[in-house]
């Protein structure tokens, strides 16, 4: 971890092959610290009450609780980190009710990893 303060930020995917991209693309963003990872949904609000990030990136389809769980139960993990979520299921359906449950950004997984990078980069130099 850098000596100058992070923007520490939690991968939650399913996908063992999708969360390392996310956490080896984000590796390479000064100023951001992955402080952990999460395969499912009930692991992810675990992980959120342990670690504290400021960043949640998350996906939709999981196991155990999905994203839309998580960001329903984010208030009563006793912190709101900001959400970016990363998903395949892009639809306007999906994009809405993440909106709606405050998420802050909503990225296609298949082609945009690179822009939640530049997202946190932008929160990073902030």
């Amino acid at each position: 971890m850098p000596a100058f303060p992070c923007l520490r930020v939690l991968v939650a995917d399913d996908s063992d092959i999708v969360r390392r991209l996310v956490v080896e693309t984000l590796a390479d963003v000064p100023q951001v610290c992955i402080v952990g990872e999460a395969s499912g949904g009930y692991e992810a609000l675990d992980r959120l009450r342990e670690q504290v990030p400021d960043v949640l990136v998350l996906d939709l389809n999981m196991p155990e609780g999905d994203g839309l769980h998580v960001l329903r139960h984010l208030p009563a993990s006793g912190q709101r980190p900001r959400v970016l979520v990363l998903t395949q299921h892009t639809g306007p359906e999906y994009r809405d009710a993440c909106t709606e449950l405050g998420a802050v950004g909503f990225f296609d997984k298949a082609t945009e990893i690179e822009q939640v990078a530049a997202t946190l980069r932008g929160w990073a130099e902030a």
